[in-house]
């Protein structure tokens, strides 16, 4: 990614993260990052429904959320949380369905398909 993309977009980089396929009640699918920022603590992004983009030189991925903001995720970290950060999720998830939003973690493998280009 260039600098000034970067200067008007936050930049997360996950130590540990999960994909959570989000669907509303009365609307579409999308897809959430739970990401695992170390001493930063935890984020969770604002969603997307585009394909990430394979970085093969770091052997991660790229994704652009709806927010602007770009997650860097290791291939290696998907689903490696710390405890901590998987209570936190836990919450959240109980949380959004209470409110009606069916939530489920799913791995990217699995979904990649469904993403659009």
């Amino acid at each position: 990614m260039n600098e000034r993309f970067e200067l008007m977009h936050p930049s997360y980089h996950a130590q540990g993260w999960i994909l959570v396929k989000v669907t509303p009640e009365k609307s579409d699918s999308y897809y959430k990052i739970f990401a695992d920022l170390g001493p930063l603590g935890w984020r969770l992004s604002s969603g997307s429904n585009s394909r990430p983009i394979k970085l093969s030189e770091v052997d991660s991925w790229a994704w652009p959320q709806s927010s602007g903001s770009l997650y860097t995720l290791p291939i290696q970290a998907e689903g490696n949380l710390d405890e901590y950060c998987m209570e936190e999720l836990t919450l959240i998830l109980m949380k959004s369905e209470t409110q009606g939003i069916q939530v489920e973690i799913v791995e990217l493998k699995d979904v990649i398909g469904e993403l659009t280009r």
